[in-house]
């Protein structure tokens, strides 16, 4: 399996990593709002309906702040412990792809990651 990483952005502002690999892509953390997002990701060619997921890894506002407007407009699956889910107000039997630290989650066919 091939791994490629682009850090999309790092610091105060907010935080964003893409992770792609054959058969998916995933957002750790949506730090930016929902159009820079969009546009971090034409920067590097990416269609933001390609994204298979985001996961939060915590609810620091540059770490979750353009998730909820990228989940409405992409239609992308949340992953989120149940504490952030919560506290961003997501329903976490609905909006949300709850997990517990440790716990490993598959969220591409080839990628399980283990928050």
């Amino acid at each position: 399996m091939t791994l490629e990483i682009t850090h999309l952005g790092s610091g105060s502002r907010g935080n964003a990593t893409l992770l792609q690999t054959e058969e998916g892509k995933v957002l750790i953390d949506c730090g930016f709002s929902g159009r820079q997002m969009e546009r971090r990701l034409a920067r590097i060619g990416v269609d933001p309906k390609s994204i298979d997921a985001i996961l939060l890894s915590h609810h620091h506002s540059d770490h979750v702040q353009g998730a909820r407007i990228f989940q409405k407009r992409h239609g992308t699956e949340l992953y989120a412990n149940f504490t952030t889910c919560a506290q961003l107000g997501f329903d976490p039997v609905n909006q949300c792809r709850i997990f517990e630290a440790l716990e490993r989650v598959q969220v591409t066919p080839d990628l399980s990651v283990l928050p």
